[in-house]
């Protein structure tokens, strides 16, 4: 699945952490991914990437303090792998706009299991700052790599490809 926003999403230096949406899906091929969220089809390894471009409203000066974190949760509960918090923390202190991304590692997913993301925006000068996720095809989330399904059993390659010849 590939999905990405279609309207602007804004999150203050005061809002509790909060789930990312998603709601335009350019395509999803097994039906699994329901803004915000994915759902496994089948047990196995999954990989996402997110990608966001943004704005940053409300700033004193630009070279204020700020960041933005990026959690990745696993049927509602932050997730870790080895006991490692997934959090993807970028440091925008100067920046009022950009893009950003990062990519999981191998998440594993038994049927059924969700994966959302979610935000937190922090920022170290007075006012209240907004960190605006813009509404683009580039603001995306989508799945990298799922599990491997044998389909069909063997297949003879040897028809299509006799004009080749191995030395």
């Amino acid at each position: 699945f590939l999905a990405f926003t279609n309207t602007t999403q804004d999150y203050t230096s005061v809002s509790p952490v909060t789930v990312v949406n998603f709601p335009v899906e350019f395509y999803d091929n097994n039906n699994s991914y329901s803004d915000p969220t994915f759902e496994a089809g089948i047990n196995g390894n999954y990989q996402f990437s997110v990608n966001i471009e943004y704005d940053i409203l409300n700033f004193n000066l630009a070279a204020d303090a700020r960041f933005v974190t990026f959690k990745v949760y696993k049927n509602g509960v932050q997730f870790d792998v080895n006991n490692i918090i997934q959090n993807y923390t970028f440091d925008l202190t100067g920046l009022t706009t950009g893009a950003l991304s990062f990519t999981t590692p191998l998440i594993p997913l038994l049927t059924n299991d969700e994966i959302e993301i979610y935000v937190v925006y922090t920022e170290s000068a007075s006012g209240i700052q907004t960190f605006r996720i813009k509404s683009s095809s580039q603001s995306r989330f989508q799945l990298l790599q799922g599990p491997s399904v044998l389909i069909g059993g063997n297949v003879n390659l040897a028809p299509i490809y006799r004009d080749l010849s191995i030395s």
